[in-house]
């Protein structure tokens, strides 16, 4: 036999023995058993005999009344088998699983068109958000189109596709107006009639305490809500007084030596306390202060730039230029007034009794701790504003407590007598007066005199307001 004879002999012989072990392989795999639980649809599908690895054929449809079927689902499977993807590797058991479409019918007519969910067979379907109509009060969800058997979404299981109908209830409209300019559309609240309307969350306004809700807008006849509803109703905000307002003393003008010089002073009135955190607030609507015990506390931690703005639309009072996004000119845009900073004059003048002055060391005695809140009496923090005596003129917390910016650049005083100065013309730190709670009383006397950068917050610093005299 030659070479090529026995090279084709062993081919086949190879051959012959790789199929003899793929048919013997075939014949080791298992079968399966595929049953089907059509879970009350008919007709149920027949059982299949599936080689391991292979897959189950995808049985024809079935139905069941009231319902459609999800899919076929091994025992707690979350997801249905896929048919032509899936292999077997045992015998099992596929349930058919079913859902049904609830219908939620708003019930009236020109309604929106229904919606619905889809439910799995047994359980409880997810109550929607309640519907809303004008002039009517949602009733809740029925099984009927008149409304007469409520559903239950807590315990009714859903058995079939079926149609749930809105109860409406006619209703009186309660208008609840806020009743400033600019405010926010008013709310609408529907109530049956001889129902209550619930009283709202006190509203909100900047600066603004809220004083009740009244029937008629001057808010002279308040509104009490255990009053039935028994017509349309529109009840209106009472607002109390802006809080961002100051109290003011007036000081009137004179002459006296002070800060090197004679200096004559024109009319003005001075803020009877330094401005407080909750002034502030009610202005600008944050709180930059370090100390936040009460909001009578004298605001702190603010800039001279934030008192007096940066940018924007400004006006130029006593020599000082305030832009709108300042505390002071939205104080005034807010009341209608021309509110300013003291210039360093009026305020050491002030600070001495004005024309009624006693030439106390601290303002208004020469007692520190009778008006003063120093490091010997502060505790180490600030304090309420008017809690201690006030001066000759009526006005509080020049000395101690905190420094208070004036509109004056710091500079060395001039020798030159003068009337109603203002101060350099430019500068790069604005003077403070008054002395602060952490400095000793020896430090918060009358003629203390510090200065600040204007971009710095400092927990010690406040200031106070100005109002020229009309």
């Amino acid at each position: 036999m030659n070479l090529n004879c026995l090279v084709v002999a062993a081919i086949l012989l190879a051959a012959a023995v790789t199929m003899s072990s793929c048919k013997d392989d075939d014949d080791n795999k298992r079968e399966f058993t595929v049953t089907f639980n059509s879970d009350g649809g008919t007709p149920t599908p027949p059982t299949q005999t599936v080689t391991e690895g292979g897959r189950v054929a995808e049985p024809a449809n079935i139905s069941r009344a009231g319902t459609e079927l999800l899919g076929w689902y091994l025992p707690l499977a979350s997801v249905p088998w896929v048919f032509g993807e899936y292999v077997v590797k045992s015998d099992m058991i596929l349930t058919a699983r079913w859902f049904c479409i609830v219908t939620f019918n708003q019930n009236y007519n020109d309604a929106p068109e229904p919606t619905t969910a889809n439910v799995v067979l047994g359980r409880n379907v997810t109550e929607p958000e309640e519907p809303t109509r004008d002039e009517y009060v949602f009733a809740g969800w029925f099984q009927e189109e008149a409304c007469t058997t409520p559903w239950d979404f807590a315990t009714e299981p859903v058995t079939a596709h079926f149609t749930l109908y809105a109860k409406w209830l006619a209703a009186y409209i309660v208008t609840l107006n806020l009743n400033y300019d600019n405010a926010p559309e008013p709310t609408i609240v529907n109530v049956v009639q001889g129902d209550y309307v619930d009283e709202p969350e006190e509203p909100i306004r900047q600066g603004y305490p809220f004083a009740g809700w009244f029937t008629d807008e001057a808010c002279t006849t308040p509104w009490d809500f255990e009053t039935a509803i028994t017509a349309n109703l529109q009840l209106y905000a009472k607002w109390s007084a802006f809080i961002g307002e100051a109290e003011m003393i007036l000081v009137q003008g004179g002459t006296r030596f002070m800060m090197n010089r004679q200096i004559t002073l024109s009319s003005y009135s001075i803020g009877k306390y330094p401005v407080t955190q909750r002034q502030w607030l009610a202005v600008m609507g944050s709180n930059p202060s370090g100390f936040q015990t009460s909001d009578l506390h004298p605001v702190e931690n603010m800039t001279f730039n934030q008192i007096v703005g940066t940018q924007g639309a400004s006006v130029t009072m006593k020599g000082m230029q305030y832009f709108e996004d300042g505390f002071i000119y939205k104080l005034n845009r807010e009341t209608g007034k021309n509110y300013r900073l003291l210039t360093e004059a009026e305020w050491e003048f002030a600070a001495r009794g004005g024309n009624l002055s006693l030439e106390f060391t601290w303002s208004g005695s020469n007692n520190a701790d009778e008006v003063a809140w120093h490091s010997g009496n502060s505790g180490g923090t600030t304090r309420p504003v008017g809690l201690l005596a006030p001066n000759e003129l009526g006005i509080h917390d020049m000395c101690g407590n905190v420094y208070e910016y004036v509109s004056d650049w710091s500079a060395t005083y001039p020798s030159t007598s003068d009337t109603d100065p203002t101060g350099p013309a430019t500068g790069v730190n604005k003077v403070v007066r008054g002395g602060r709670y952490t400095n000793s009383a020896a430090g918060c006397v009358i003629i203390d005199r510090n200065e600040v950068p204007i971009a710095l917050p400092l927990s010690n610093v406040g200031f106070r307001l100005a109002l020229e005299v009309q």
